[in-house]
């Protein structure tokens, strides 16, 4: 090949391989941008959804995480987690609404908060409301009836349906910030009883040292169906959709949901064994 020859198609050469590559970048590039999924959740409100700090950055953690990760190895997503801000979680289901998440992990039906979500059909978890008392007056107390007459509690943090929130209207309670005040005003007897969502509950008594102290009642007071929530502004709203109502309709992912829900229980168990409870009173509490 003579050296005109060699020229020639060296410029052929090089032009075609630069389109190649420019169309290969843009092909990847939309590639990847189609197939990221924004996930929003609960912020402190665990087994649900919580954030753990690992040096600089922050891990999200969720009973639901193991599904979104079959969602996404299924569906060929990535996955970004919200990172904890400043943000209200009411601001962050604004976000979903908005279109700046693509699924939120736990919602409500007919509670005016998700009203603007899709939510996924059938419920793949159940969040029941409990009773919780101290083991030495459980006894005196047999039905809801009669917590009517008494005095209870309740966490702002905790995650409610509007019809149970109206239903408390009907009990004499005080709204309290946190878990620990909670548990503060029924040890030092300033109210009978607290209602509490069953899981949440009995995490924040395990990092208290206080779930040996405390009677939860057998029977759940209401039960509050949860479902994931996606974005009716998501551009992969029809896949989510779909995939997120089949893996909800098998029962096995059900039991294997409510499986991982009582492993994180129990690690929460493990961690805080030996964890000395608070001094709530002149006395402290024996473990």
């Amino acid at each position: 090949m003579n050296k005109k020859l060699f020229k020639i198609f060296l410029v052929f050469f090089l032009a075609f391989s630069s389109v190649a590559f420019a169309q290969t970048k843009n092909a990847f590039n939309s590639k990847q941008e189609r197939e990221r999924l924004n996930v929003a959740g609960f912020i402190e409100y665990p087994p649900f959804g919580t954030f753990e700090k690992r040096g600089n950055y922050y891990i999200f953690n969720s009973v639901f995480k193991n599904i979104v990760s079959e969602l996404a190895q299924n569906a060929n997503f990535g996955v970004n987690y919200f990172t904890p801000t400043k943000k209200t979680y009411s601001a962050l289901v604004d976000g979903v609404n908005q279109g700046n998440y693509d699924l939120l992990l736990g919602a409500y039906s007919n509670t005016k908060l998700y009203e603007r979500v899709e939510l996924i059909f059938p419920s793949i978890l159940n969040n029941p409301v409990t009773v919780i008392t101290l083991q030495e007056n459980a006894k005196n107390i047999t039905n809801a009836e009669q917590l009517k007459n008494l005095k209870g509690a309740v966490c702002i943090q905790d995650q409610f349906t509007d019809f149970v929130s109206n239903q408390m209207k009907g009990y004499n309670l005080e709204y309290v910030e946190t878990p620990y005040e909670m548990f503060e005003k029924l040890f030092t007897k300033k109210v009978d009883y607290l209602f509490m969502t069953q899981y949440y509950g009995l995490i924040e008594s395990i990092k208290l040292g206080l779930r040996k102290k405390l009677s939860f009642s057998k029977q759940s007071v209401w039960n509050m169906p949860m479902f994931f929530g996606v974005s009716k502004f998501s551009k992969s709203r029809k896949i989510l959709t779909q995939k997120l109502s089949s893996y909800s309709n098998l029962p096995q992912n059900k039991a294997k949901l409510e499986q991982n829900l009582h492993d994180i229980i129990r690690d929460y168990e493990i961690q805080y064994q030996g964890v000395v409870p608070p001094n709530f009173s002149t006395e402290e509490l024996s473990q």
